[in-house]
């Protein structure tokens, strides 16, 4: 019994430890437990601030294989965590940066080194930005290295600023070694000395010099102008000097040993509290020969101008300028210093100011030259001087002014004067022997023409009393065609007479018209009709042309119809048989008058006679053997009435085809004259008056 009292306290003993041992292990179960959530969330607050740092993380092992990075770098590349932790990330990168981007890291690695690298990164809308990694090397705790930990950070926009500076960079540099130019940049210290810290290749090119030999030179020896220099230098230095730019024109000595004349700009700024001073220095050499080149141009004309023996005026619009000693003297002033700064109208004579006036206004509003007109100068003694003035714009004193230039024509006027007298008396003399030598011609023409119808009918006369003494019969036979011969130079003689009455009539005024609305149509069209059995004697055929149905207007009637006769007589008496004469009349809207146009087939005239036909006493053939009878003053006749009517009269011929005159009259409505008795008419009838303006024509 007791042996099992025994055996059941060791079992319960037993038990006891066990219960405690299990209590013990619960114990540490439940703080293990407690340590792994504190763990948990220790782990899950470090992934969320670094979720949450504005920075790209990453973790990787001793391979290089991504272990873990933040939400910020899965969002920048649009990839999954688990795609990056399968090595999906690498896809990525760009692939010219995937070489160098793994060889950095490897090297790193290879002895455990911290590293950074920059690389092309694809965001998620395809687009490559740069990124830079800054890595620290991870090691456990017995030291061994484990991988790396590292932070990206974007630095595309950094990228872009930094490749237009270098195209900036480059563009000014490009600038600065092109330039035409020479370009020093001199850096300031606090002593006097000339600290290049660059310069262009204008500079050495200019002065002959290599850039190692110039940096080395002491400028001081280079420029001719030295302690100047130094002076801006200084004062461009000086903390009071504004930043206004300085102008030196000196001389620099070339390494050849020419000296080269020079303007050199200097201009200070401040990059970052340094002071620099910017040469710029141009070679003025051309503009140094230019600039000599336009002073002995200016006293060449200086000279010119105060030699110049023509008078030259400088004025402007209210006052004497500048003048010559040729215009002093021209004036009547012993110096020139006593013309300057008068009024210039005081020695212009008033009839001559208009034109003054014009020619200004022409010069400085058209910029046109004066083309030379004579005027008369008032000299200041008041006598007046004739002068032919010319005139052009100038700039003088850095104003638009005008010079005039004046030459003294009172010889010339005086010689002008005597040629034009020599020339009057020459003109007048050879008039008089042309008038002397016309009249001459025009008395044997009138002569020859009375006296051949005279003659005529004379030997008519004779004829009829020989019949009537000696033979009835022949009395009978031959007197109608002697009266006929009587009557035609009966009316040759009318018309003469009449041709010369009416051409004194003309010269003296007494011609005058009897004006009355009548149809030009129907009397072309009549007087054309009635003429047409006189040319067919003589196998001329005559056609009217009219294109107009009717046309009333103011004219004398007489005069028209004597104007048509006469040129229809004049076709039919040139005209050989066979021939054609036109006779038109139409209307010129656009010049407002009818054109009445008479054609014909005739011998025509040469050209050097048709300037003479409408002259007075004028033939083309002017010998007494001619074939044609005429006294000359019918066509000037015509050419009087026409113009009496304000029209115009005109001739086309050519040699040998025919001729073609043309009146035109203007188209008048004018009132009708109501006083008949202003002219009695010297035809009886229309018959008649055909008969008489056809008289010296044989049929």
């Amino acid at each position: 019994m007791w042996e099992t009292e025994r055996t059941m306290a060791s079992l319960m003993a037993e038990n006891e430890a066990l219960r405690q041992h299990v209590l013990k292990l619960e114990e540490s179960l439940i703080m293990q437990q407690q340590k792994e959530d504190y763990l948990k969330q220790e782990l899950a607050f470090l992934q969320q601030i670094m979720d949450q740092v504005p920075l790209l993380l990453w973790q990787s092992d001793f391979h290089g294989k991504v272990v873990f990075c933040n939400k910020n770098w899965l969002d920048l590349v649009g990839l999954e965590k688990d795609n990056v932790l399968s090595g999906k990330w690498k896809e990525v990168i760009h692939p010219e940066d995937w070489t160098n981007f793994k060889r950095i890291y490897q090297d790193a690695a290879r002895f455990q080194i911290p590293f950074t690298r920059e690389y092309r990164l694809r965001d998620p809308q395809g687009q490559y930005r740069w990124m830079l990694d800054r890595a620290q090397p991870v090691l456990n705790s017995e030291g061994k290295f484990q991988g790396y930990i590292g932070a990206s950070c974007d630095i595309t926009e950094h990228k872009d600023k930094d490749q237009k500076l270098q195209v900036n960079e480059k563009k000014y540099r490009e600038l600065f070694q092109q330039s035409s130019s020479g370009i020093i940049l001199h850096q300031t210290t606090n002593n006097s000395s000339f600290e290049f810290i660059e310069m262009n290749d204008q500079v050495y090119k200019m002065l002959g010099y290599t850039r190692e030999e110039l940096m080395k030179t002491d400028f001081s020896n280079i420029c001719c102008d030295s302690s100047k220099v130094k002076e801006i230098v200084c004062e461009l230095m000086s903390d009071g000097y504004s930043s206004e730019e300085i102008l030196l024109e000196t001389y620099l000595s070339a390494k050849s040993g020419r000296h080269i004349p020079v303007e050199i700009r200097f201009k200070n700024f401040a990059v970052y509290d340094q002071q620099y001073i910017l040469w710029i220095i141009r070679d003025i050499s051309q503009r140094k020969k230019i600039e000599e080149w336009f002073r002995q141009s200016e006293l060449r004309y200086r000279k010119l101008f105060k030699f110049c023996p023509e008078a030259l005026f400088v004025v402007d619009e209210e006052k004497i300028l500048l003048v010559n000693k040729a215009a002093a003297e021209l004036l009547g002033a012993k110096k020139t210093d006593e013309l300057i700064g008068k009024a210039s109208w005081e020695f212009v004579h008033p009839d001559y100011y208009a034109f003054c006036m014009n020619s200004i206004n022409l010069m400085k509003k058209e910029r046109r030259n004066v083309p030379p007109m004579e005027e008369k100068f008032i000299r200041l003694d008041g006598s007046l001087v004739d002068v032919e003035v010319t005139g052009t714009y100038i700039y003088y004193e850095e104003k638009m002014s005008y010079l005039f230039i004046a030459r003294d024509i009172t010889d010339r006027k005086k010689l002008d004067k005597l040629k034009y007298e020599v020339d009057e008396s020459n003109r007048r003399l050879i008039e008089a022997v042309e008038y002397d030598k016309l009249k001459s011609e025009f008395f044997a023409n009138i002569s020859h023409e009375l006296k051949t119808p005279l003659n005529v009918i004379l030997g008519a006369v004779q004829l009829q009393e020989f019949y009537l003494d000696k033979d009835k019969e022949l009395l009978l036979e031959n007197t109608p065609r002697n009266i006929k011969m009587i009557k035609q130079n009966s009316y040759r003689l009318i018309r003469l007479v009449n041709n010369l009455i009416d051409i004194t009539k003309i010269d003296c005024g007494y011609m005058q018209m009897k004006l009355k609305k009548e149809d030009m149509v129907t009397i072309v069209r009549n007087i054309t009709n009635s003429v047409q059995d006189y040319a067919g004697l003589k196998g001329i055929d005559i056609e009217c042309h009219i294109s107009i149905p009717e046309k009333r207007m103011s004219c004398d009637a007489d005069h028209i119809e004597r104007i048509l006769l006469n040129l229809i007589s004049n076709a039919i008496k040139f005209t050989d048989k066979g021939g054609k004469i036109d006779v038109s009349l139409s209307e010129d809207q656009v010049e407002g008058c009818i054109v009445l146009a008479v054609r014909d087939t005739g011998i025509g005239i040469s050209q050097d006679k048709q300037e003479i036909i409408f002259e007075r006493f004028r033939q083309v053939d002017k010998s007494l053997s001619r074939n044609q009878e005429g006294s000359g003053i019918g066509l000037s006749i015509v050419k009087a009435l026409v113009e009496m009517h304000g029209g115009s009269v005109g001739v086309k011929s050519e040699y040998g085809k025919g001729s073609i005159f043309t009146v035109k009259l203007p188209i008048r409505h004018e009132e009708e004259s109501q006083d008949e008795s202003l002219e009695e008419s010297g035809w009886s009838n229309q018959i008649e008056r055909i008969n008489i303006e056809f008289s010296d024509i044989y049929f």
